[in-house]
């Protein structure tokens, strides 16, 4: 069949095989990677013709992938390793490469002083850089900088390790007329941001996914509120930072208006650090919104642990439209070192009034208690109370083991019939350690039975 198709046929059928897949481990010394072997070099051996197109394709060599984890016992630095990198990225030349590069496990230090300068001499064709490397012991003196150049499309850096920051991110070419080319940005632990000298120059004009993840008190707000503020087509945020951020401007910058921004995704666990951006952004097409409140290390102190505040919340989507287009938002308390609010039920039913168009509500541990189900019980004919999220089609509910709970299977089975007779609720998922049979109950059942589609998480939820 291969002979009667043509190169350029062939070409299309080895690019669907890419990225090359290298598996370098102690577990597999024995060969430089695990079978079968990447592709293209596979096809090179297949016939001479095959051998010619391949070595004439620079783009089946340019999607490199790589994972290692070698084993701290065992000297693993092998110079073949290095002489293939070498040999597929000249045989890649001149086309734009995309690299990555996952390190579970190096404790000499083979990746980033042997493979890494490889890929860095090279960083003027990326189009795609994904680096997460986990170190065991201190890097190297120098910081691992990427910069960021106009053709590149995507960059992710993680580097958790015992030296901090052992990474940085250089963004201080994407100025004014120097039009970046980014579309994605990931900055990982262990990673810091360089930013232009005039922070007000910087321009990423076609930024549309970041996500910005801090060590343990090291999140800069100051780097974040520039970097927002140089994005106006942002579509997809997410910001993870335990623990107080660093922030010397943070109460006099203007609010960051995100007219683009559809998903929005909050992890926090200090007061101060979760309020400044619950209050300082405003995102009108917002769609979807996930927000977790947990402590890392229950290390800071009481008075500055964050707490869920779904008045702010609502003031946020507000703020950002008067009705606001959320259709899936997930509120995730997952412990409660400041005491929950006697309000919390009615501050939540506040925000779900104002959400007409919502399809999707998860809502987890502390936040979730017996009130919240009484408030999401549709009231029955001719009760005066009002329906909240009429249009609600899935429901997930967690409370793990060790929350303090008043929760009782019969107010959780009044809710859940009560909905899915008013014929809103198509799907549910629950995850009650406490209560192992609450899918089994006579009424549970008939839903089902009639057409609901639930699903027990309580098993893995109790682990």
């Amino acid at each position: 069949m291969s002979c009667i198709l043509t190169e350029d046929l062939l070409y299309l059928v080895f690019l669907q095989s890419l990225p090359s897949r290298f598996s370098f481990t102690t577990e597999s010394s024995s060969k430089l990677w695990t079978d079968p072997l990447p592709p293209p070099f596979n096809y090179s051996l297949v016939c001479r013709s095959w051998r010619k197109l391949v070595l004439s394709r620079p783009k089946l060599w340019c999607d490199i992938y790589i994972f290692s984890k070698f084993d701290v016992f065992e000297d693993y630095r092998n110079p073949a390793i290095e002489r293939i990198i070498k040999k597929w990225l000249a045989l890649s030349y001149p086309a734009p490469l995309r690299i990555i590069l996952i390190v579970e496990e190096d404790p000499l230090l083979f990746i980033p002083c042997a493979l890494l300068p490889l890929f860095l001499d090279e960083i003027h064709r990326w189009d795609l850089a994904i680096m997460e490397m986990n170190f065991p012991s201190p890097l190297p003196p120098s910081t691992i900088t990427l910069h960021c150049l106009p053709p590149h499309n995507s960059l992710s850096l993680s580097l958790p390790s015992e030296r901090l920051p052992a990474g940085c991110i250089d963004l201080s070419l994407c100025i004014g007329d120097t039009v970046s080319g980014l579309e994605q940005l990931h900055v990982g632990l262990g990673t810091c941001v360089r930013l232009p000298p005039h922070r007000d120059t910087l321009s990423l004009p076609r930024l549309r996914v970041l996500h910005y993840r801090s060590t343990m008190g090291l999140g800069n707000l100051d780097d974040l509120h520039c970097i927002l503020s140089a994005c106006p087509n942002l579509e997809d945020l997410e910001i993870n930072i335990p623990g107080q951020a660093i922030s010397t401007l943070a109460s006099t910058r203007e609010p960051i208006h995100l007219p683009r921004l559809s998903k929005l995704a909050l992890i926090m666990s200090n007061r101060f650090t979760t309020d400044y951006l619950l209050d300082n952004f405003t995102c009108p097409s917002l769609r979807l919104f996930r927000f977790v409140i947990y402590y890392p290390l229950k290390i800071e102190p009481w008075e500055e642990c964050a707490s869920m505040e779904p008045l702010r919340i609502r003031d946020l989507l507000n703020c950002s439209c008067s009705n606001p287009p959320l259709e899936d938002m997930t509120l995730i308390w997952r412990e409660s070192e400041p005491p929950v609010s006697p309000d919390l039920a009615e501050s939540l039913e506040s925000l779900l009034l104002s959400l007409k168009k919502l399809k999707t509500l998860r809502l987890h541990d502390y936040i979730f208690n017996h009130k919240v189900v009484e408030m999401l019980t549709v009231p029955g004919e001719g009760s005066s109370g009002s329906r909240l999220c009429p249009s609600l089609l899935n429901l997930h509910m967690a409370k793990g083991l060790d929350c303090v709970s008043d929760l009782t299977e019969d107010v959780l089975e009044d809710m859940l019939v009560s909905r899915w007779k008013a014929g809103s609720v198509r799907s549910v998922s629950f995850a009650f350690p406490r209560f192992w049979e609450f899918h089994g109950s006579m009424r549970v059942r008939d839903c089902i039975k009639e057409g609901l589609i639930a699903v027990n998480d309580s098993f893995r939820y109790g682990e």
